[in-house]
């Protein structure tokens, strides 16, 4: 009888919230801390990007402080002159956008007169606020000439001012300067003068802080240590240098067109294209909104908003469909949506800087998620190869009775794969969860009879030509269409015991479709009697007993002794199709007289194929005790090599 499982589990919402109640404290650490934790991420990504060219430095010979000096001088100089461009840029800006509001004015003009000659919704709109700009209008003149000189309304609303009596000091005027100009630049200047001192100090003592990680992973994670700070630092190092390569180049293209393109303050325009474009996804788009806005604003006409347009049409699809797939190959291991949602939360918890140090921290955490088990939830979130194994997948289709999805599913792994993958990756692992969750009481009979039903009609549905055995080179499938299907070997197949078991039979029929053997299923509601009748009446080359865990081996093994003991020449083929199936397990039913044993579909094919090219009458068997196997038999399935009882 099937018990029904405890839905409650304690112990499980224990776990739950001690989860929560870290991810909550742990993301209120880094909120708190970032004065402190912002600086240290900067430097560690400074030193991702510098330490190939300081590693290159010192293959050619240079001493390790002359090179990590000279990186850091170039990378800095380099830093502090666009920051300086873009100062100057940005003050000549504030200092000249005064001039162009009579352009802006004449093309709000011209947008308002296109609106109300439009009519319809654009002409309603234009007189609606038309007619709010004329109500205020009325109200303020009627207000202003209600009391006129001599009334005492006016009289009363006249009141003596106060005028302000300021005495500038020297004093005064450099408290106010440093106000204005010193103590805003306090707090950058002494986080870029931090990140300086730890970028030396990280290029100077790489192997001994690489060192000192490795040691507090102890001797036992040495390995699994290693290899996490091997693959995060290739990964990072490849995205950051892949991703300035792609952002200088495209900020000086960007340049150079705004220039061609009379453009005012294009180097301002393409530094912001390459700053921004390290912001995933909504970087580009702000990127191209400024000298796009701004071009539309100062312009006499519209030929120049267009050409910028343009520019930057193609560039975006120049970048993102050439450049980007070459030059980042299989990509940094993080998903669309992982990065979406580290943007999301990077940004939120550290601002701007967040957006920028969002995708590298990901990726640390998709790397610390593959080779960590109690932070694998992470790669199994932000990770761009998913971890759900595709027969969950289409277990859970068929359960919500999705069966269009899942046919899909399964046809796509076809289609890439075979049916022999698919078999054995989705469709087998699929029937073995509805078992298990049939006999705990988990799904009620209809779903599993569900399951069974469009299972089957998938693998019907699938084209002939689908399966490799029906391709092989040897012949087979010739020596199938030239000879009448009742000469071929006739095997037959039935299964163990309950309604899954039988429904592999299906399986096993698709895949030795077009083979040289003929493959007759037998219910598994026939009695064993009765089966024995058929075998003597029939002489087939053998049978394949087909089953599915959990349970069954004693039945499996009680059904191969009772078919020996009334057929002793028979070949008995069994299929215990699972993850796994123990050496002991495969011990019992060999020493119960069974011919071969397998846990995989393909195995039991193999094994069918070979029993069917043996001759009936002379069995071509080893000798017992003998480490021979039987002429046909696969590598990785051994025979039986014990006499079978009588």
């Amino acid at each position: 009888m099937a018990v029904k499982a405890d839905p409650t589990d304690p112990a499980k919402a224990q776990r739950v919230l001690i989860w929560l109640a870290c991810f909550v404290l742990s993301g209120w650490l880094l909120y708190a801390a970032k004065a402190v934790l912002v600086p240290i991420a900067l430097a560690i990504l400074m030193t991702f990007l510098l330490a190939p060219a300081v590693i290159r430095l010192q293959r050619l010979g240079l001493p390790k402080v002359a090179a990590v000096l000279a990186v850091s001088l170039l990378a800095f100089t380099l830093l502090s002159g666009v920051s300086w461009l873009v100062a100057r840029q940005l003050v000549a800006l504030a200092e000249e956008v005064p001039q162009y509001r009579p352009r802006v004015e004449a093309k709000i003009e011209d947008l308002k007169e296109s609106w109300a000659t439009g009519g319809g919704f654009f002409e309603n709109v234009s007189g609606l606020f038309e007619g709010v700009q004329r109500e205020l209008a009325e109200k303020g003149e009627e207000e202003t000439t209600a009391a006129q000189p001599g009334d005492p309304a006016r009289e009363e609303l006249q009141e003596p001012e106060a005028v302000p009596v300021r005495v500038e000091t020297q004093e005064a005027t450099v408290v106010e300067m440093l106000n204005s100009i010193v103590v805003p630049l306090v707090k950058p200047l002494a986080t870029a003068g931090l990140v300086i001192v730890l970028v030396l100090f990280m290029l100077l003592t790489r192997e001994d802080l690489r060192n000192r990680i490795v040691g507090l992973s102890g001797h036992t994670n040495l390995a699994v240590t290693t290899k996490a700070l091997d693959e995060a630092g290739k990964r990072i190092a490849r995205y950051l240098l892949m991703q300035a390569v792609i952002n200088i180049g495209y900020g000086v293209v960007v340049t150079a067109g705004l220039l061609f393109l009379g453009v005012p303050y294009a180097p301002l325009w393409g530094v912001s294209a390459a700053v921004l474009r390290y912001i995933p996804y909504v970087g580009p788009w702000v990127a191209a909104v400024l000298p796009l806005g701004y071009s539309v604003l100062t312009s006499s006409g519209w030929g120049q908003p267009l050409g910028v347009l343009a520019l930057i049409a193609v560039l975006e699809l120049f970048s993102n469909n050439f450049m980007e797939p070459l030059l980042y190959g299989r990509g940094i291991g993080v998903s669309a949506v992982g990065v979406i949602l580290s943007t999301v939360f990077w940004g939120w918890l550290w601002g701007p800087v967040g957006l920028v140090l969002a995708t590298p921290l990901t990726v640390c955490l998709v790397v610390a998620g593959r080779h960590v088990p109690a932070l694998r939830f992470f790669n199994r979130l932000l990770g761009d190869v998913p971890e759900v194994e595709p027969h969950f997948i289409y277990y859970q289709r068929l359960l919500a009775k999705d069966d269009d999805e899942a046919e899909d599913l399964f046809d796509e792994h076809v289609e890439r794969a075979g049916i022999e993958s698919a078999c054995e990756e989705v469709l087998v692992p699929a029937l073995e969860l509805a078992k298990r969750d049939h006999l705990r009481g988990v799904i009620e009979p209809e779903q599993l009879a569900f399951v069974l039903e469009s299972a089957q009609e998938h693998l019907d549905e699938v084209p002939n030509g689908s399966a490799s055995g029906e391709e092989d080179g040897d012949g087979a499938s010739d020596a199938a269409d030239a000879m009448d299907l009742r000469e071929l070997p006739l095997i037959l197949g039935y299964g163990m015991r309950v309604q899954t078991d039988e429904a592999v039979l299906a399986v096993m029929s698709r895949l030795l479709k077009g083979t040289h053997c003929r493959f007759s299923p037998i219910s598994s509601s026939t009695l064993v009697s009765e089966v024995v009748e058929r075998i003597r009446a029939e002489k087939p080359a053998g049978i394949c007993l087909l089953g599915l865990p959990p349970g069954g081996l004693t039945h499996a093994r009680t059904l191969v002794r009772r078919l020996l003991a009334a057929v002793p020449e028979l070949k008995i083929i069994v299929g215990r199709w699972g993850a796994t199936l123990p050496e002991k397990h495969k011990a019992a039913l060999l020493r119960a007289g069974a011919t071969y044993v397998s846990r995989t579909p393909v195995g039991t094919r193999d094994n069918v194929l070979s029993v069917a090219r043996l001759d009936p009458a002379q069995p071509k068997a080893t000798q017992p005790n003998s480490d021979r196997p039987v002429v046909g038999a696969s590598a990785t399935e051994a025979p039986a090599n014990i006499k079978r009882p009588k």
